[in-house]
């Protein structure tokens, strides 16, 4: 036989589980999806807001970068067609070509190139030299009307953008080149003070995806090839669109990227954790209310099933007193028989069945004394 003790051990521990079960059930499951939907909801909600303004920046910054090279094509051209720069002449051109950088402080330097690639002249008293190695050379005598190259200044160390058209005589003829070669500081400092939160950056990269501005001042300097770079391989497949991706140091970052008008690929990029700074906060205050709620859940479980253990376990106790012919028991006073519940009216009916025994015995008695 079970001792008595174990059954009520049984019967309590019982009672506490489905008590416990119940209440987690309806405590915490509602909160949990509650939680889950708020973490969704804010999720998305700041996924857009970031996008959003990660856009917005990359948009501000990619006009600003086109207007750059729209306003020196529009002035190397306008200055080609100029007729002392058409006659080839060095004589002619020299004084025209020393008065630009004046006019525009952010051109280095400005020369022509004859159609053998050899130079012309130039606006300073740098010696002339053949061009024909350079890229811009070269693209503008395959027929392109405007080319483009970036290079790193040899005093500066910094990237120096050159930009080269073709001068053509009346008849529309190639009689020759003319290049400018402008700093890239305007636009570097734009892209490299763009204020994207605490942790955010943004970086411009060329038509071969190496570096034209970065924060990184060495990645600036050496020309970093970023080819291989997520945002790179990313813009390359889905064109400008958000995406999220790790660095070589296993940073995390939701970037934007973005193709400009000619062709250069602009990266802005917060960190991840900055930007769902608010859903791993929200989380903890999740994690913190669940917390609470089943600790108070065990608490209340505890509570109610030790106000429904109790007289079940006194009742229990009688039951077994009495089965065992120990009827002294029925003569002690009964526990809950005034509750309103169905403990109440299980103890109300133990007590109408011991004053039922306690008749039964003593007629019992009554008659064997007889």
């Amino acid at each position: 036989f079970m001792d008595p003790q174990a059954k009520h051990t049984k019967v309590r521990f019982g009672v506490f589980h489905e008590l416990l079960v119940t209440l987690i059930a309806v405590s915490i499951i509602p909160t949990s999806v509650v939680w889950f939907y708020n973490y969704y909801v804010t999720k998305q909600r700041l996924t857009e807001q970031v996008t959003d303004h990660l856009g917005a920046v990359s948009n501000a910054l990619s006009n600003h970068v086109d207007d750059w090279m729209e306003m020196n094509i529009h002035m190397l051209q306008e200055k080609a067609s100029e007729p002392a720069i058409k006659t080839m002449d060095p004589l002619r051109q020299k004084p025209n070509l020393k008065l630009i950088p004046n006019e525009y402080p952010w051109v280095h330097s400005i020369i022509s190139v004859a159609p053998d690639g050899s130079g012309v002249s130039r606006s300073d008293d740098l010696p002339l030299r053949d061009y024909r190695d350079r890229d811009y050379f070269q693209k503008i005598m395959s027929g392109e009307s405007i080319a483009y190259q970036v290079l790193i200044g040899k005093t500066s160390g910094l990237p120096a953008f050159t930009f080269a058209t073709p001068i053509t005589g009346e008849d529309g003829t190639l009689k020759g080149i003319l290049a400018a070669s402008v700093a890239t500081l305007l636009i570097s400092e734009s892209v490299t003070n763009a204020q994207l939160g605490d942790t955010g950056y943004a970086f411009l990269l060329d038509d071969q995806g190496k570096v034209i501005a970065h924060q990184s001042k060495e990645y600036t300097k050496l020309r970093k090839d970023f080819s291989k770079h997520p945002a790179v391989v990313n813009q390359s497949s889905r064109g400008d669109s958000s995406f999220v991706y790790d660095d070589e140091k296993g940073d995390k970052f939701l970037a934007v990227t973005k193709r400009t008008k000619h062709g250069w690929i602009l990266v802005t990029q917060r960190d991840y954790d900055e930007a769902y700074s608010a859903v791993a906060v929200a989380n903890r205050n999740a994690i913190i209310m669940l917390l609470a709620t089943l600790v108070v859940v065990i608490v209340v479980a505890l509570i109610l099933s030790r106000r429904l253990t109790l007289p079940i376990r006194r009742l229990t106790a009688i039951a077994n007193e009495a089965s065992m012919a120990h009827f002294d028991a029925l003569n002690g006073d009964f526990v809950a028989t005034d509750r309103k519940d169905e403990v109440g009216e299980l103890a109300r009916a133990v007590e109408r069945l011991a004053v039922s025994l306690r008749i039964a015995i003593q007629r019992l008695q009554k008659f064997r004394s007889t």
